[in-house]
């Protein structure tokens, strides 16, 4: 009951930090995705903490997904709608296991973390699955419910400014590129025409197919990256990377966010078996 007492107070005095502070509302994010592996333990959905991960966001009200499941159409469009989960090990205590949840935005920014959840269970299979379930137990007092920013807390788009030394009006598709920037896709309807990019990487990869998508490698043959299939046509995750590729008017895209910046460049990439 103490224990059940001091969990209330902490999410009381958390949560009135960030009203003070206003802060983005964890109920201002509509997905929550989890990766297949953590850190601390070897291999993918050891032990099914992955899993279990998954499954305690769904009980707790959220939308969660494997990042290997099949994704909503929109997270593709906008993947700033979603946070993203981890769990972290704390450094060890002699027969004690702690562990607690983060979520991070799509910039890698700290959003929500839960409280330490801990173990005296000795196996390692079990002290994971119960510290996890422990750090859980905070997100009862969150009472999610997803919560759309409207369009007028965005922060303000220029649309109208042009470069310097170039007479052009801006494209709908660098509107669309200030927009997501912003972590939100405005909904801009304009005729669709195939926009070629400025800059295409030099070097060729070559797409080797695999049971779960393709390994790109170089003229070596080096390897490059591991792409994963996913719901969407021409759409890959990349293994270890928080990072898509996929194709857009005939060109091959890499997109990564890496230190709270989107990096995007387009491969120039050749598939053969």
């Amino acid at each position: 009951m103490k224990n059940y007492l001091n969990t209330f107070i902490l999410f009381v005095l958390v949560s009135l930090t960030s009203l003070v502070f206003g802060q983005k509302s964890i109920n201002n994010y509509k997905y929550v995705i989890v990766p297949d592996s953590y850190d601390f333990v070897e291999g993918k959905d050891r032990y099914q903490l992955n899993s279990l991960t998954k499954f305690l966001f769904n009980k707790y009200g959220f939308t969660a997904f494997m990042i290997t499941d099949s994704l909503p159409e929109d997270l593709f469009d906008n993947r700033c709608l979603a946070l993203y989960a981890d769990a972290e090990k704390l450094p060890g205590k002699l027969f004690k296991t702690e562990v607690k949840i983060l979520l991070k935005d799509c910039y890698g920014q700290l959003v929500h973390e839960s409280e330490i959840g801990s173990t005296k269970e000795k196996m390692f299979e079990k002290a994971y699955n119960y510290a996890i379930r422990n750090a859980f137990e905070s997100f009862e007092f969150i009472n999610y419910k997803y919560q759309p920013i409207s369009e007028n807390a965005n922060a303000q788009i220029v649309v109208n400014e042009k470069p310097k030394g170039d007479n052009q009006d801006v494209s709908a598709s660098e509107i669309v590129k200030k927009s997501t920037e912003i972590g939100k896709v405005s909904e801009i309807k304009t005729e669709e025409k195939a926009i070629s990019p400025e800059i295409i990487e030099e070097t060729t990869y070559y797409a080797q197919t695999t049971a779960d998508g393709y390994r790109i490698i170089d003229n070596e043959p080096k390897l490059i990256m591991i792409l994963l299939r996913t719901a969407k046509e021409n759409t890959f995750t990349v293994k270890d990377k928080n990072a898509i590729v996929y194709l857009d008017n005939g060109f091959w895209y890499y997109s990564e966010i890496s230190e709270g910046k989107t990096l995007k460049k387009v491969l120039n990439l050749k598939f053969y078996d």
